[in-house]
C-alpha cells in the first residue's frame, strides 16, 4: 500500500507540473511563436505558426484536464482508466512536437 501512495503522490506532482507549464506557455505563446521561426519572417508566416501554437496548446489542454478529470475520478486505480489516460495524453504530445518542427 505505501507504493500506491508514493505513485499517487508522484503521479498528481506530474500533472501538476504539466499543467504549470502549458499555462506558462499559453501566456508566452506569441514569444514561443516567435522563437518557432526563423529570424528573418513575414507576419503571415508569425499568424499561421501562432494559429498551429493555439491549437496544439488547446490540445493539450483539453487532453490534460480530462486526465486530471480521470485522475480524481472514483476509478483512480483502475487500470482502464490509467491506459485510457495515457493513451488520450501522448496524442496531444505528438502534435505539440509535430507541430513545433
Amino acid at each position: 500500500m505505501q507504493v500506491v501512495r508514493k505513485l499517487f503522490a508522484i503521479r498528481f506532482l506530474s500533472l501538476t507540473a504539466h499543467s504549470i507549464i502549458l499555462i506558462l506557455i499559453f501566456w508566452a505563446k506569441e514569444e514561443t511563436a516567435l522563437t518557432c521561426l526563423p529570424y528573418v519572417n513575414s507576419e503571415v508566416e508569425l499568424k499561421t505558426q501562432n494559429i498551429k501554437l493555439t491549437v496544439a496548446l488547446s490540445l493539450s489542454l483539453g487532453l490534460l484536464g480530462f486526465e486530471l478529470v480521470g485522475f480524481f475520478s472514483i476509478s483512480l486505480l483502475n487500470a482502464t482508466q490509467s491506459l485510457l489516460c495515457i493513451l488520450s495524453c501522448n496524442p496531444s504530445k505528438v502534435v505539440k512536437i509535430h507541430i513545433q518542427k
